[in-house]
């Protein structure tokens, strides 16, 4: 039962980051909106492209670790068979977009605060 408790915590800790990931996301919209139409975004993003690998790596990793305790919860629920598999599947995929898509746009901004833009 003690893990099952410290599973449903850790998916809760993670849904908390990825709302706060798009929240964030979301109020800086209007800054990406204007790097993409200025046109250096391809530029900024060769800059940023190493960094952006290295960081996806402890955000997969977590993601996984995440989305093997959601299947976990999952399962001692009740669930089974396809739907357990599609959840699974739809909680890591969404969460590693808004993860992803966070973590770019920082970079992005980022690089542009350092070309000076």
């Amino acid at each position: 039962m003690l893990n099952l408790g410290l599973d449903a915590f850790l998916v809760m800790f993670f849904l908390a980051h990825v709302y706060f990931a798009f929240q964030s996301f979301r109020s800086n919209k209007d800054q990406l909106t204007g790097l993409l139409r200025k046109g250096v975004v391809d530029s900024l993003f060769r800059k940023a492209s190493k960094a952006f690998s290295l960081l996806m790596i402890p955000a997969v990793f977590i993601t996984g670790l995440a989305a093997w305790s959601f299947y976990k919860v999952l399962a001692c629920f009740g669930a089974s068979g396809f739907i357990l598999y599609t959840l699974t599947a739809v909680f890591a995929l969404y969460s590693i977009a808004v993860l992803a898509s966070f973590l770019f746009g920082k970079l992005i901004q980022l690089a542009a605060h350092k070309a000076g833009l």
